[in-house]
């Protein structure tokens, strides 16, 4: 469940044959200049060649194959990116992302801490903003998305700790709630085939009722090296009433 994600770099060549100017992303779409100052963004970026940095840091040249609307959400305003990476060794361009559940490779633009990153629809961060996490965007009870869109990373991941490190296998089947009233009920399956496992915010679980796989961590393990999370009881969705970094709540 790994996110594919690249950082762009100010100044990247294009297709436009100049530098990439005053790039950034605005409510999830990337907007650029092209070289006669005029500002390119949707279909328009189509063909455009960014120098970036992929998730290990490592200089890459990327091209914007298509822009386009979910397949699955055609309704949706927001857009997706159909990316492919440039391979010096072969001389060809390939899928900068892995195909998700549905076979999509798409990626969605996002700005953290001054960067603008690609993040594939194939890992937690794209899967997140997919479903509804929008970090841009204010939920139903007019609060930021930004808290919910970091618990969903830490949920999908099973990254209990907050400190990067999951525990979790790609197919692992899991449903939640959250307090923002997005997803505001379990399904029925959901309640008769699933326990509950965890309460997430921002910076991981909250507190840990099981732990999703107990090949890859046991719950005692898990308390070792998080010792906040030995507190076990209650943990489930009464939670996210009382809590102020309950923002989610989930099944396994």
């Amino acid at each position: 469940m790994a996110t594919m994600a690249a950082t762009l770099l100010q100044g990247g060549s294009t297709s436009w044959g100049a530098e990439l100017g005053d790039a950034h992303v605005v409510d999830g779409l990337l907007v650029a200049r092209d070289p006669a100052g005029r500002v390119r963004a949707g279909s328009a970026l189509r063909g455009a060649r960014l120098r970036i940095k992929d998730g290990r840091g490592r200089p890459a040249l990327v091209r914007i194959d298509d822009v386009r609307r979910d397949p699955l959400l055609p309704a949706s305003s927001l857009l997706y990116y159909e990316l492919s990476r440039y391979d010096p060794k072969s001389g060809r361009w390939r899928a900068f992302c892995s195909p998700g559940p549905d076979g999509t490779t798409l990626a969605v633009a996002l700005e953290r801490r001054a960067e603008l990153r690609f993040s594939c629809t194939s890992g937690a961060a794209g899967k997140c903003v997919r479903i509804g996490y929008r970090p841009w965007a204010s939920g139903p009870d007019g609060r930021s998305l930004r808290p919910y869109h970091e618990a969903c990373v830490r949920m999908l991941r099973a990254d209990y700790c907050g400190d990067g490190t999951p525990h979790t296998r790609p197919g692992t089947r899991i449903a939640w709630i959250d307090r923002a009233g997005l997803i505001a009920e379990w399904h029925e399956r959901a309640r008769s085939d699933l326990r509950i496992e965890a309460v997430w915010g921002p910076e991981g679980a909250v507190c840990v009722d099981r732990v999703r796989h107990e090949d890859l961590s046991s719950r005692d393990n898990l308390v070792a090296r998080c010792p906040r999370l030995a507190q076990r009881s209650p943990c489930d969705e009464e939670l996210l009433r009382h809590h102020d970094d309950a923002l989610l709540v989930n099944r396994s």
